[in-house]
């Protein structure tokens, strides 16, 4: 469920940046940057306590889910990548 939300957040984040739309106050026109598509299909795949239908801050996610998500993406690349490779020695006799 996690990497469904975290794709579906990457989706409208890449549609907001390439459609280069301002989500100033003034500029907000009540979810109409998406269309009814996408609009539909975000509404029926997301969870209701993280939607923001009047899209009061420019997309139809919450603060609260947007940060978490967010944070999550952060938290995931900290992770520290283990080695696979294995070292032993040889025991070779010194020669001149």
């Amino acid at each position: 469920m996690k990497i469904k939300k975290l794709f579906l957040f990457s989706a409208i984040s890449l549609i907001a940046v390439s459609t280069k739309t301002n989500v100033f106050a003034d500029t907000i026109d009540n979810c109409s940057a998406y269309t009814t598509e996408e609009y539909n299909y975000i509404i029926k795949n997301t969870d209701p306590n993280d939607l923001d239908v009047t899209c009061s801050n420019g997309t139809l996610f919450t603060n609260e889910y947007l940060q978490k998500t967010n944070s999550e993406i952060e938290q995931s690349l900290d992770v520290a990548v283990q080695p696979r490779y294995y070292v032993s020695k040889l025991s070779i006799t010194n020669y001149k």
